[in-house]
């Protein structure tokens, strides 16, 4: 590896630390742990449940594929079931009202979660010129897109439903005033 590579990964790593402990003190509003009421711990609790058995049915996918796709997912293959399984529990959560803490500073964390989804898309193409495919084989920086790629996907979803939101309380109060 060239000097200019490790020096930037340095920077960038401490750059996100920096940022990391700067957000975190501000991430709660009132400085303290995260609360949820009780219908969001019950939600949470569901939401684990059906990402624990998605995860195990996902688990059981390579039983059914071809050695040679098994080969050319290589050390990826074992982070797309826990992958797929937090996607569903946070899914899940976000569209039942249990993923967001009562007392979150809502800006501070949409911030971390675009730092962290653009850090590693970032790492992903640092290996642009390693390339992503050795020996027929996926790179393991390819976990590093999927993750980016699932902080867009939440955010996404975070956004949508704060817009469905809000179309149904003006919906509530058009009804409550007529």
């Amino acid at each position: 590896m060239d000097i200019v590579f490790l020096v930037s990964m340095f920077i960038t790593i401490v750059i996100i630390c920096v940022l990391i402990v700067l957000l975190n003190k501000n991430f709660h509003v009132d400085g303290k742990k995260a609360r949820y009421d009780e219908r969001q711990v019950l939600a949470r609790g569901r939401g684990y449940k059906i990402a624990f058995y998605t995860t195990v049915i996902t688990s059981m996918i390579p039983a059914v594929l071809s050695d040679n796709i098994i080969r050319f997912l290589g050390p990826s293959m074992y982070f797309i079931p826990l992958s797929v399984g937090l996607m569903v529990y946070i899914s899940y959560c976000i569209w039942n009202d249990a993923y967001l803490e009562l007392n979150l500073n809502k800006k501070s964390w949409i911030i971390y979660m675009v730092m962290i989804g653009l850090f590693n898309i970032f790492l992903f193409l640092l290996h642009i010129k390693e390339g992503y495919v050795k020996d027929g084989v996926i790179s393991i920086s390819a976990v590093n897109l999927l993750m980016g790629i699932m902080c867009i996907v939440i955010l996404i979803q975070i956004f949508i439903k704060d817009i469905v939101d809000k179309k149904r309380e003006a919906d509530d109060d058009e009804e409550f005033e007529a």
